[in-house]
């Protein structure tokens, strides 16, 4: 089993980055929600849905970037053998969650 094999099945899959994709915004939902949206209330001027529209802009921005570094630093923790066989006996789900999950606690 190669790391190829991993990093190509697990990463590049579409279902997995779909997982994924719901997995870091259901994290990034609370924290992203409890700073912004106070502070686009009350520190920006303009109507409701101004506001909305850069609330969602902003969420989406840091979600793509929160996503790619997960990508990122899972590619690179596949390199190792060990690492790749556990990744490639999880589900489609599981992985997806292992790819959001990387950088929780940095």
């Amino acid at each position: 089993m190669n790391n190829t094999k991993a990093n190509n099945e697990g990463i590049l899959n579409l279902k997995i980055f779909l997982h994924s994709i719901k997995a870091s915004a259901v994290q990034l939902v609370w924290p992203i929600g409890g700073i912004g949206i106070p502070a686009i209330y009350f520190g920006y001027d303009g109507n409701r849905l101004e506001m909305l529209l850069l609330f969602i802009v902003c969420f989406v921005l840091i979600q793509i970037l929160y996503l790619s570094a997960c990508i990122l630093v899972v590619k690179v923790k596949l390199s190792d053998k060990v690492a790749a066989s556990h990744y490639l006996s999880l589900t489609d789900r599981e992985k997806g969650k292992y790819i959001a999950d990387m950088l929780i606690g940095w």
